[in-house]
């Protein structure tokens, strides 16, 4: 709290804006795929699902840019955020009929996601400089990271105390009530949005020239979001799935998130006060090292109890590679030739590696899981990413000079 307050105001702003998205994001990210898997019991639609999720994410970002050269950040934030809350309702709405329109339905959830994280990361590039976005990162990892830690035993026990406790609702009944509940928060952070004071200068974006190299490090950049992607894609929907399947029922998915949750919050916190421009590489030297040992000790032995070790080692990991990924992206924005209102070219460039990343490493699952049993799919897919952070390092070594 301390450091918070000595923030200014429209980072303040900015900060409870992600973590009421993140308060909700367990509901529509988490428990959304769990919900596919409980109707479809079929980890390829699960997969096809987020496929063609992070396909439209860098269609949505562009589309996102044409609306910038019209509408202001704030205005576009809050779009992104009411499309999100309102998107898991159509779906239960649509029923088992989702199914037949699943990638369509996937596409345009990715959309809707870009419409958030476009502008979120227009914010955060506008509101911080270099040597502040270190601890900025690591502050709000930390708060995203421990208000998702507490939605998702919520949003478990909303589950299964509606579907399997005393109201006795059918599970589709209590997802769409728990759904409701997050239509709110969603709704409460568009507030939260409207409140933040920015220029409303339009932006100049246009497709040409989108790809071109920007900067003398662009295109390591960009190989760090392609493999950051590898891994993301997997683990944004296989963790959750994964507990699932030990578990059984959505409450004991919910613990069990939370508590992975708040050794990532510690990670977060930690890896934003070690994260400094000077020490990014043993920053990511400290995240490689627990993300491959957990990764080998799942890959080749199956039990809940190296579930735990996985997920722990590489939460610890995966939030660590984030703290230093973010500032780098942005220096190297800084170092770019770009005018300010052409700026948001570089959040679309580095999500078409992003998202292209994550879905390589989906399309990998989906190839595996076509030949090989639902476990060793896994097994294989998780042994292959373990080995994705050392590549991460020598990016970022070079990034960092």
């Amino acid at each position: 709290m301390a450091v918070f307050k000595q923030l200014n105001r429209q980072n303040q702003l900015l900060l409870l804006c992600s973590t009421l998205y993140w308060l909700a994001n367990p509901f529509v990210s988490l428990f959304l795929n769990i919900y596919l898997w409980r109707v479809a019991n079929s980890l390829l639609m699960v997969a096809c699902f987020n496929l063609f999720l992070f396909l439209g994410v860098p269609f949505g970002f562009i589309l996102n840019g044409w609306l910038l050269r019209k509408l202001s950040n704030k205005t576009a934030l809050r779009l992104g955020l009411i499309l999100q809350g309102v998107f898991p309702l159509i779906l239960i709405l649509l029923g088992e009929s989702a199914f037949r329109y699943l990638p369509l339905l996937g596409f345009i959830n990715g959309i809707n996601v870009s419409f958030y994280w476009g502008n979120y990361n227009l914010f955060i590039y506008d509101l911080t400089t270099d040597k502040t976005r270190g601890y900025y990162t690591g502050i709000n990892t930390l708060l995203s990271t421990a208000a998702a830690t507490l939605a998702s035993p919520l949003a478990g026990l909303v589950i299964g105390v509606l579907g399997q406790g005393w109201l006795q609702l059918e599970v589709s009944q209590a997802y769409y009530l728990s759904f409701i509940l997050t239509t709110f928060i969603f709704v409460l952070a568009a507030m939260v949005v409207g409140q933040i004071n920015t220029h409303e200068e339009a932006l100049d974006f246009s497709l040409s020239g989108l790809l071109a190299k920007k900067s003398p490090g662009w295109n390591r950049i960009r190989l760090l979001n392609l493999t950051t992607g590898f891994y993301g894609g997997v683990f944004s929907f296989s963790l959750g799935i994964l507990a699932f399947y030990f578990f059984g029922q959505e409450t004991g998915v919910g613990w069990f998130n939370g508590l992975i949750g708040i050794i990532s919050a510690l990670a977060a916190y930690l890896a934003g006060r070690l994260a400094t421009p000077s020490r990014r590489i043993l920053t990511a030297l400290v995240a490689a090292i627990p993300f491959f040992i957990g990764s080998l000790i799942f890959s080749l032995s199956w039990s809940l109890v190296t579930f735990y070790v996985f997920a722990i080692l590489t939460g610890i990991g995966t939030t660590a590679l984030l703290t230093v990924k973010i500032p780098l992206d942005m220096k190297e924005m800084d170092q770019g030739h770009l005018s300010e209102t052409q700026r948001y070219k570089y959040l679309v460039d580095l999500e078409i590696f992003l998202n292209s990343g994550r879905a390589l490493g989906i399309l990998l699952l989906i190839l595996l899981a076509n030949v090989f049993s639902f476990e060793l799919a896994y097994r294989l897919t998780i042994l292959v990413i373990g080995f994705i952070p050392f590549i991460v390092l020598k990016l970022v070594k070079n990034l960092n000079g």
